[in-house]
């Protein structure tokens, strides 16, 4: 059955022991529970993906992980967009023993940094967010393309990196053409809603591929 929820409460999070949460740091000056952590809610709705999504503010991000721990949580991913990103990558190499993490998943994160050595991670970066200069030169999107996904592997580390290139997004992962669109009509477009969905797939695949290594 598919599960996509944000909860009210991280007890609500943690009851469902048996599926990966994503805690959520939003943006600075953002709500914990904002338009684009809806949206990448959607679209994880939209393409199947079976996770529980709960959000901390700022400052509470290590107690609440403290609590999704003692409640009872086995898969932890930790996430976030902007600050809130950079404070996710900060906190995967700070964290208090016994909190381990499934993965890092970050959307924009300012300051963009690695996470933490043996910690597998996501960084999702918008084309038009500095995202252009992580292609390299010669890169040229396919028709129909929308993200690029490239490996950062260290294999001999045994952990998986990846950076995730979205065609045309802007800092909150709308489809902007080259900043000659509005961005509240881009929040509207299908170029948005198909860009998402792309991402969405990623952030599944991520995801997935950890929980079926600890299940098999």
């Amino acid at each position: 059955m598919v599960r996509i929820a944000i909860y009210e409460t991280l007890e609500g999070a943690a009851a469902d022991s048996d599926t990966p949460v994503l805690l959520w740091l939003p943006g600075a000056g953002q709500l914990p529970d904002n338009e684009l952590l809806r949206r990448l809610a959607n679209a994880l709705h939209g393409v199947g993906a079976r996770m529980v999504i709960t959000s901390a503010a700022h400052g509470d991000a290590v107690a609440a992980l403290v609590q999704l721990h003692t409640a009872g949580a086995q898969r932890i991913y930790l996430g976030g967009h902007s600050k809130g990103g950079a404070e996710a990558l900060g906190m995967s190499a700070a964290l208090p023993r016994g909190c381990e993490l499934a993965g890092v998943c970050t959307i924009n994160p300012v300051p963009r940094t690695a996470a933490a050595a043996r910690t597998r991670s996501l960084t999702i970066v918008g084309e038009q967010d500095g995202g252009a200069a992580l292609l390299g030169a010669g890169f040229a999107w396919r028709s129909g393309e929308r993200v690029h996904v490239r490996s950062d592997d260290d294999a001999a580390a045994g952990y998986e990196r990846s950076t995730l290139v979205a065609k045309e997004g802007d800092h909150s992962l709308r489809w902007w053409a080259g900043g000659a669109v509005d961005k509240d009509d881009a929040l509207q477009s299908a170029d948005t809603a198909a860009m998402n969905r792309d991402v969405a797939l990623s952030v599944k695949a991520f995801v997935e591929a950890r929980w079926r290594a600890s299940c098999g």
